[in-house]
């Protein structure tokens, strides 16, 4: 380590004693070697050890079997649409056929929870996911639709197990 301190690159770095600075210095040494020159960039030590650490993707479960459902607001179809769209990719990644994902469309987010509930009671399903979006306006009505909303998830998670 004391020889990285020693370099020209280290010094612009500051103290090389940390697992963080000699990331860094791998770094410059990199970007100095083509020629280029950047800012110095502090990294606190979390985020250099992330760097260390391989990221594996993929399912460490089978999904065969399993049962989907998802309750989807048709009020900012503009917002809910892209999410719906988010999570069902999301399930093709995690190898869920499409025959296993049912999409249930209602009003709006008001009746997210009442139907989450009527479907979870049924049994059919090991998970439910509920999407949908209340625009903050300029009226308090943003406060009752987003708090029954919440309400009603919970109430449906706690109700039907």
């Amino acid at each position: 380590m004391k020889k990285f301190c020693e370099s020209k690159v280290s010094n612009e770095i500051g103290d090389c004693n940390s697992f963080a600075n000699w990331i860094i210095y791998v770094s410059f040494k990199e970007v100095y070697r083509f020629g280029l020159r950047i800012e110095k960039e502090k990294r606190n030590d979390s985020f250099s050890q992330t760097l260390a650490v391989r990221q594996l993707t993929g399912s460490l479960t089978s999904a065969e079997g399993l049962r989907f459902a998802i309750v989807v607001a048709r009020f900012n179809e503009i917002i809910t649409k892209p999410l719906l769209e988010g999570a069902l990719d999301t399930f093709k990644k995690y190898s869920v056929k499409e025959e296993d994902v049912d999409v249930v469309w209602v009003p709006g987010c008001f009746e997210i929870g009442l139907v989450a509930e009527r479907l979870g009671k049924s049994r059919k399903y090991q998970a439910i996911l509920c999407i949908g979006a209340v625009i903050r306006g300029d009226t308090s009505h943003y406060d009752a639709v987003a708090n029954s909303a919440a309400s009603g998830v919970l109430s449906a998670g706690l109700n039907s197990g």
